[in-house]
């Protein structure tokens, strides 16, 4: 699904407007009569007690009168609290606040400390809030009046309604502009907007719903709207129905470079979430001292002792033998536990330089590419990294703060200078291509903040590499949805507190299995002569 900034929603609001011809007025009737809906569907219990619609004086203001009316018209108690004078109200939101007004809603204007003391009082015995105070539009940090009723909003109690987004919230960073509404609910017209699902922007919008508000649909695809929101839907593909005739060589052959001392685990992990991935064959390269105990550790993997340094890590002398085990590889994964001996960090940026295949980097295999980054400009086939915001700070030169700050333009901006694919890993993990493209995964939760947890990961989008016919791109983002979703099974079965990077690999059948299930009744459904023509979508 295609995520909006406002400047794009702005354009196709515009083009629809002057070239469709459809009134500015008609799409926001379309919006507020959708979220009436919406909300009458939801929360009618709330309203039976009282429905407080706090307007500002823009378009998202409007959208607020016409939700007012229209529960007003089905019988429900609504007042109205206009946050400012309306005569500075404009344009269709001034049509609509006339309406409102001639049909006698009550109507209240809070322009100042008494009326924002009356506000507060009032909020306390409302069974729901619409926050219509601010949409996308807005930009600076909210102060004054506005920042007061946000406060009240938040501190009331009350369940809340945000009119397309909660007010406050930038919708491009996903961060409140000072302050931001807490909403229960998020109603958003024409296209969900990104800041809606990024940290921290999905803490305050919670469970969006999505409106169609009569946008032509062939606009999105005139205008170049490069986020993306990965669904259940995007990565059935990678996870289709096996040939019969089928065996371990149809689904490729993945090569992992790591281990050290103290660091065997991270290689194991990866190595066996490649298989529970659907990898045919995996087969690990790891300093000879510890082949005897992987030996026995990995039962299904194969693995092959390497020339080790001094420090018992892999020694730069490992690099002609590894070259030999990559012939014919579908995927080589490098990282996991290799550690960081000097001279296996100049091994390291030999193979990312020399290897013919797909390279997934992972861990320390991060931090010896961060020592030098030109050997990413001679690289002929794709790299995939997976940084923590800590290594992408690394890799950039900045701190894990400015990156978690900007992680979308952090991840876009080194894809496309160094020709990879970005999975900046963290809450709502973002993958960005090297044509600027940004993909947002909603899976995953707190409990994979464990160790060993991006080694999986590793495993999960190598394994998905080794399967064929299965681009590349569409292996990450498969990957990265996977990798959540097995993390959300194991959640419900451990917690959150007790899982760890092991349970992750375990739930991985029954999270691939859940997918195909879901996705093969979506398709039965689409198939039914009858159809929902419904074209509103909830995101949770």
């Amino acid at each position: 699904m295609k995520l909006a900034t406002a400047e794009i929603m702005r354009e196709l609001d515009r083009r629809t407007i002057e070239e469709v011809g459809i009134p500015g007025i008609v799409l926001m009737e379309n919006a507020g009569a959708g979220c009436a809906r919406f909300i009458l569907s939801n929360y009618e219990e709330e309203c039976l007690i009282l429905v407080s619609v706090i307007c500002g004086i823009g378009n998202n203001g409007g959208d607020g009168f016409v939700i007012a009316r229209h529960l007003w018209n089905a019988g429900y108690p609504v007042e109205i609290f206009i946050i400012g004078k309306s005569e500075n109200i404009r344009g269709d939101a001034r049509t609509n606040f006339e309406i409102v007004d001639r049909m006698g809603l009550p109507i209240t204007e809070v322009t100042n400390s008494e009326n924002l003391e009356i506000l507060k009082c009032h909020l306390q015995d409302t069974g729901l809030i619409v926050d219509a105070l601010f949409g996308t539009g807005l930009t600076r940090n909210l102060d004054g009046n506005s920042a007061t009723v946000v406060d009240a909003i938040n501190n009331s109690g009350t369940t809340v309604v945000s009119v397309d987004v909660p007010s406050g919230l930038n919708v491009d960073l996903g961060v409140p502009n000072g302050c931001a509404v807490f909403a229960d609910s998020t109603v958003t017209f024409g296209l969900p907007k990104l800041g809606l699902f990024i940290y921290p922007g999905y803490l305050y919008s919670n469970n969006v719903h999505v409106v169609d508000i009569s946008i032509p649909k062939y606009l999105e695809f005139d205008i170049e709207i490069p986020y993306n929101l990965i669904e259940s839907m995007d990565v059935f593909s990678a996870f289709l129905p096996r040939d019969p005739e089928a065996h371990k060589g149809t689904f490729g052959h993945l090569l992992v470079i790591g281990g050290s001392p103290g660091l065997t685990g991270a290689a194991a992990l990866a190595s066996m979430a490649a298989l529970r991935t659907g990898a045919g064959l995996v087969t690990l390269g790891i300093p000879k001292d510890l082949n005897v105990a992987m030996e026995a550790k990995l039962t299904e993997v194969m693995t092959t002792p390497l020339p080790q340094s001094q420090s018992g890590a892999l020694s730069l002398k490992a690099k002609s033998a590894i070259m030999k085990l990559a012939e014919g590889k579908s995927c080589v994964a490098v990282g996991p536990g290799i550690g960081r001996d000097l001279e296996t960090a100049k091994l390291v940026r030999a193979l990312i330089k020399d290897l013919e295949a797909p390279i997934v980097l992972d861990a320390d295999g991060i931090w010896a590419l961060s020592q030098d980054l030109s050997v990413l400009k001679d690289r002929r086939a794709p790299t995939i990294i997976t940084p923590h915001p800590g290594e992408m700070g690394m890799l950039t030169g900045t701190s894990p703060k400015k990156v978690n700050d900007n992680r979308i333009q952090v991840a876009q901006n080194f894809a496309a200078a160094y020709d990879a694919i970005v999975v900046l890993k963290g809450s709502r993990t973002v993958v960005a291509d090297p044509n600027g493209n940004i993909y947002i995964n909603t899976t995953g939760n707190p409990g994979m903040a464990t160790g060993g947890s991006g080694d999986v990961l590793t495993g999960i989008i190598s394994g998905l590499l080794c399967q064929p016919d299965l681009d590349v791109l569409d292996s990450v983002i498969a990957g990265v949805y996977l990798h959540g979703y097995a993390g959300d099974l194991a959640k419900e079965k451990f917690g959150e507190m007790a899982m760890i990077a092991g349970d992750i690999t375990d739930t991985i059948p029954a999270a691939i299995k859940n997918i195909q299930d879901y996705a093969s009744f979506e398709i039965d459904l689409s198939d039914e002569e009858e159809v929902d023509d419904e074209p509103e979508e909830d995101i949770d």
